[in-house]
């Protein structure tokens, strides 16, 4: 019998981890390690989860029109840390690009009807 998937991946503090503590050094396999170093493993396999799956997470939590407020306040926070910024376009833009290797949908109709549910720019 097939196992349900849990969500076990802190998304939120992944974003966190990888917009403000990496600073201009991000990269996912970092959050991987931090995951393993943290014991925070798939309850199913007991191994923790891949550099793809710590961005596959973080990304479909911030591009949640419920998470979008946050995750931008998170990627300002450490964008200022190299005297940098992004407006909210900017910022939606980025989502929308990113979003399309986070989630895997049938049909661009199908990507286009999440992306307009979510408040984000085709």
């Amino acid at each position: 019998m097939r196992k349900l998937k849990v969500d076990y991946i802190p998304a939120e503090t992944l974003w966190r981890i990888y917009w403000v503590d990496m600073g201009t050094a991000r990269s996912t396999p970092k959050l991987s390690r931090w995951c393993l170093a943290n014991n925070i493993v798939n309850p199913n396999t007991q191994k923790p989860p891949g550099a793809g799956s710590c961005y596959k997470a973080m990304i479909r939590w911030a591009a949640k029109a419920e998470n979008q407020e946050l995750a931008y306040k998170i990627v300002n926070e450490g964008l200022a840390n190299n005297a940098d910024f992004w407006t909210k376009e900017d910022f939606l833009q980025y989502l929308a690009t990113v979003v399309r290797g986070a989630y895997q949908h049938k049909t661009d109709k199908k990507r286009e009807m999440w992306l307009k549910r979510n408040g984000l720019p085709s």
